[in-house]
């Protein structure tokens, strides 16, 4: 009874070192990508609120705030507003009437500069030399928009009231 005990566990050895026999081998790629991330955020222009030579006297500073890693460069540039007012000459913005003014018709013209040196530079996106050029620098910088008001003109169209609500709206863009 012995030898039939013993060739039954030499066929059961076998058949499972033939179900070990082969192998398949394949390869998985691993990588990861690291990109520079920025962040920016600016805070708004406000000349306040008054009489017509109370605005023209007015000034208003905003921070623009730019987050990123020490060895990212970026340039921070301003567009001309939603007005031709930055067409103009010296770089000059422009606040239009809530009625829908126009250049010499119930606007206000400012512009927008930076401190750099000591010297305050016109800051624009650098399209027209009067507006000026962007900002540029590297890592974590907190900027200052300093805005001044150069005139305003309060011929409404069809003699209606000058008072009122005077906008525009500035394109801040960071390019890294």
């Amino acid at each position: 009874m012995r030898p039939i005990i013993f060739s039954s566990l030499l066929i059961a050895s076998a058949f499972t070192l033939n179900a070990q026999a082969g192998q398949k081998v394949s390869t998985m790629n691993v990588s990861a990508e690291m990109f520079e991330v920025c962040s920016l955020s600016s805070g708004d222009l406000n000349f306040g609120s008054g009489s017509f030579d109370d605005l023209l006297a007015a000034e208003s500073t905003a921070q623009i705030i730019v987050n990123c890693s020490d060895s990212v460069n970026w340039t921070v540039s301003l567009d001309g507003g939603l007005h031709t007012g930055a067409t103009k000459g010296g770089g000059h913005r422009e606040m239009h009437h809530a009625d829908g003014g126009t250049y010499g018709a119930g606007a206000f013209s400012y512009y927008v500069e930076y401190q750099t040196g000591g010297t305050p530079q016109n800051w624009g996106d650098g399209t027209s030399a009067t507006q000026g050029d962007p900002v540029s620098g590297s890592g974590e910088a907190v900027l200052e928009a300093r805005a001044h008001m150069v005139s305003g003109f309060l011929d409404h169209p069809n003699g209606g009231n000058t008072a009122g609500l005077y906008s525009d709206t500035i394109t801040v863009t960071l390019d890294y």
